[in-house]
């Protein structure tokens, strides 16, 4: 018996006559339909965003591609045209510009950073605005604090870091005016100066952010800071109900104003202006003070930032030994969670975090406003604050006037650590 033949029918018996040469009939399959069309073979590694937020974590080397809505809500924004406001590498964005209605922004290979891009009505008004947070793999890492009033889970690293190690100069991370959901560049340090971190227009060259005093009588400025993302505003305490150091209003007193406590605080849920990237906000105080809480605390330190013998010209050497000590400090670890000294500026946008009088602090925003509004603090919120213990003995910490988070005013430009929803 001719064993091919056997063979042959022994497959077609079970159904297989592929073996045999022949094709078996095949059920047709339905693909699921895409919002975006295929990526051609051949082109750009491509992120199609389907998330809503101001900010949007995204790896090096690709074409992003999100559709312009305000925020994480539903809300589209009627834009005519893309663009990219800074970029803090002269070459890390290559192109933004609006395409088939959703906004593509070209990242190039083998950069990281942080880029600010628009979209614009017909005449080129800034009509909403979103933070590309680019890092290696679009990954940024988790740290779970366990408290006894609950569990709290937190990135890893200040937002719009580099680098989530503390001795990293690149993780002081981004600077928010409170209530705003734009960044403004960071601190970064050389020996034992400070200024802020250099940003770029879409050709590489070097551009200037812009601080601007509110004129007396102004009621609201919100609409007014959401088209001008790239200026920091604030307004001089003048007494009576005109001037309190903020961005948003002059008229600390006026009604107006009493809804000001939702921009990043919404019952406890995410906001419109929030500035984390989606499944993240910006934390409450009740999560800082259960962080701070934790007994396993670590004071950071180190030898990067060393004080020149200019500065501390014709001080006692005692006062020259604190200084270099106050400019080692990097942060506390709560909880196995690095707290860093990132920095910040006040409302004119003065550097607050080389070593002075007043040490380098590490900050935060919480999503809390503090009330009552008097003179001194008409419109602040709580910081999460704290120092290097200058005062009594090295090598330890304090929290800034004996309290985990202290009020701060709603123009100063603090660091931001997002926490999960």
């Amino acid at each position: 018996m001719n064993i091919t033949n056997n063979f042959c029918l022994l497959l077609l018996s079970i159904g297989l006559l592929a073996a045999c040469g022949k094709s078996a009939p095949e059920t047709p399959v339905t693909p699921e339909p895409s919002p975006f069309p295929p990526t051609p073979s051949g082109s750009k590694d491509t992120t199609r965003i389907e998330s809503r937020a101001n900010c949007f974590i995204v790896k090096p080397g690709t074409l992003a591609i999100f559709a312009p809505c305000k925020g994480n809500s539903k809300e589209d924004v009627p834009a005519a045209a893309a663009r990219l406001l800074w970029q803090d590498d002269p070459a890390l964005v290559s192109s933004a510009a609006l395409k088939d209605g959703k906004i593509e922004v070209d990242i190039l290979e083998n950069k990281t950073g942080n880029a600010l891009v628009c979209a614009t009505d017909a005449g080129g008004a800034v009509l909403w605005s979103w933070h590309l947070w680019v890092v290696p793999n679009a990954f940024v890492g988790d740290v779970t604090v366990f408290t006894s009033q609950g569990n709290y889970t937190f990135q890893d690293c200040n937002l719009g870091a580099l680098s989530a190690l503390a001795r990293d100069d690149s993780s002081t991370g981004l600077v928010y005016q409170w209530g705003r959901k734009d960044p403004f560049p960071g601190p970064v340090y050389t020996d034992a100066t400070a200024g802020q971190r250099k940003i770029y227009n879409k050709d590489g060259a070097e551009i200037q952010l812009t601080y601007e005093s509110l004129a007396p009588g102004v009621l609201n400025n919100l609409a007014t800071a959401m088209a001008h993302p790239e200026v920091s505003y604030w307004s001089t305490a003048t007494g009576g109900n005109d001037g309190n150091y903020s961005w948003l209003t002059t008229k600390w007193d006026d009604a107006e104003m009493d809804g000001v406590d939702t921009l990043w605080n919404n019952a406890g849920h995410k906001t419109l202006y929030d500035p984390c990237p989606e499944g993240y906000k910006v934390a409450d105080t009740t999560a800082w003070s259960a962080v701070f809480a934790q007994p396993d605390t670590t004071t950071l330190f180190n030898r990067v930032y060393v004080v020149s013998p200019d500065i501390s010209s014709g001080w006692a050497p005692s006062r020259r030994a604190q200084f270099v000590w106050q400019s080692q400090f990097r942060g506390v670890r709560f909880g196995g969670m690095d707290f860093m000294a990132g920095g910040y500026f006040d409302h004119q946008g003065r550097v607050k975090s080389i070593p002075t009088d007043k040490a380098i602090h590490a900050r935060s925003w919480t999503s809390t406003t503090y009330t009552p509004r008097t003179l001194n603090y008409h419109f602040g919120a709580y910081a999460a604050h704290v120092g290097p213990d200058y005062t009594n003995r090295r090598g330890e910490f304090k929290f800034y006037d004996s309290s985990p988070v202290v009020p701060h005013k709603f123009s100063t430009l603090n660091p931001v650590r997002c926490r999960r929803e």
